[in-house]
């Protein structure tokens, strides 16, 4: 019997990044055991490996610092989780922010892109897209979207088609406290974003968590409620290039 190939799985959570090699058995190692700062707490939310040097990244955030201000921060791993090196850490652009970071995604042509939302003060959350063009050295704010005026906007979740075109899903909450799914999409490395999609579904009443491009089409999901508590697991896809969507499934627990 031949023995079946190995294949590295990456895990990342608060303080840790977690590899594994799974073959017959499954066995687990610590590679990254990290804190931005040793008095505070530091949670690791988004890994992602792959581009040209197939470098593996993880990024997060810490809740709060001496200041009481939040960072966000990117750690690289150049040989395959052997080592690691900060290679971002920021605040916001201007000002102190309280940043989020909740996904990652490294493109086959080069650029690595992490998603999430920030606030600066005591405003709304907002959409937040940071991007590094070279392997994660250097890193800028390429997108830093409101959708309506002092309300909630935040990006959930990205993918990287194979010609390089970033898409980028989240929410927004609009003046009537009604949930919009959204995608905004680069086709130029990150340089000019444009609004693609802006879904409510009748009135969405939850927000869009994820995104992931196929050759069949693209696919969000996020959660919906129904009132009384009472919330469902909903799909929509796109087959259009993004023209219109349809909703795939709409499941409660049984």
């Amino acid at each position: 019997m031949k023995t079946p190939m190995c294949t590295h799985v990456l895990l990342t959570g608060s303080l840790l990044l977690a590899l594994g090699l799974t073959c017959r058995a499954q066995s687990w190692q610590t590679v990254n055991d990290y804190q931005l700062d040793t008095n505070y707490y530091t949670y690791g939310s988004a890994i992602a490996a792959g581009g040209p040097s197939n470098y593996v990244f993880a990024a997060g955030w810490m809740p709060f610092d001496a200041e009481f201000e939040k960072s966000g921060v990117v750690r690289r791993s150049i040989n395959q989780g052997a080592t690691w090196e900060t290679v971002d850490t920021f605040f916001g652009l201007a000002e102190p922010m309280f940043p989020s970071i909740l996904a990652l995604a490294v493109s086959p042509t080069g650029p690595v892109v992490l998603v999430g939302s920030a606030r600066t003060g005591v405003d709304r959350p907002r959409w937040l897209v940071r991007l590094s063009a070279d392997g994660g050295t250097t890193w800028a704010t390429v997108d830093d979207f409101v959708h309506t005026a002092g309300m909630v906007c935040a990006a959930n979740a990205v993918d990287i088609a194979a010609d390089g075109t970033i898409y980028v899903a989240g929410f927004a909450l609009d003046d009537n406290f009604a949930y919009h799914w959204l995608v905004r999409r680069s086709i130029d490395a990150g340089n000019s974003w444009e609004t693609v999609t802006d879904e409510t579904f009748g009135r969405a009443t939850g927000p869009l968590t994820g995104l992931k491009l196929t050759r069949t089409g693209i696919f969000l999901t996020g959660f919906w409620s129904q009132g009384n508590g009472i919330e469902t697991w909903r799909v929509a896809r796109s087959t259009n290039q993004l023209a219109s969507w349809s909703v795939v499934d709409n499941w409660l627990f049984p």
